[in-house]
């Protein structure tokens, strides 16, 4: 049973507040798990749209790929297929999500992945490790989104750009 949009949609008062510092922390916590709850609901639906489709410009055979917050693993699954030659990593903060994750890439066959735990705001990887970082809707979820960008521009690869 697919969710009706208003079940799934979070009002833009209550967005507003889920960024505002002084809310409260509960408020700050429920907000953000209707917004995750909401965002899966729509990301692991069945028959629908690629989620990272808009990459294949840039795929190349070979590619090293980094996919932070990676959550259930449908959208690095999606990468995958698009670059079957390459290797994909899926990096979570969350380590009870990755289980998910594993069984995504399992069910639909893919060997070109490896997940692991991580925080964006101190990647575990040298310089230039990835032709291309990737991150879908994990800049709203960080406390410093400007070190994210630079954590995720310091791991790509020369001329490579992050794309969010």
């Amino acid at each position: 049973m697919n969710p009706e949009p208003a079940d799934m949609a979070v009002s833009a008062q209550k967005k507003k507040q889920l960024r505002t510092p002084h809310a409260r922390p509960c408020q700050r916590q429920r907000l953000s798990t209707l917004m995750d709850t909401a965002i899966l609901q729509c990301v692991c639906t069945p028959g629908a749209p690629p989620p990272a489709g808009y990459l294949l410009e840039y795929l190349l055979l070979g590619m090293r790929i980094l996919d932070v917050g990676c959550g259930p693993g449908t959208v690095t699954a999606d990468i995958a297929s698009l670059a079957p030659k390459g290797h994909v990593t899926g990096l979570e903060y969350a380590p009870e999500v990755l289980t998910q994750a594993r069984s995504t890439a399992a069910n639909r066959g893919f060997t070109n992945i490896e997940f692991v735990v991580g925080d964006v705001n101190g990647l575990d990887f040298h310089d230039g490790t990835f032709d291309l970082v990737h991150a879908h809707q994990v800049l709203v979820h960080v406390g410093d989104p400007v070190q994210a960008l630079r954590e995720m521009r310091r791991v790509a690869k020369p001329g490579c750009c992050p794309r969010l």
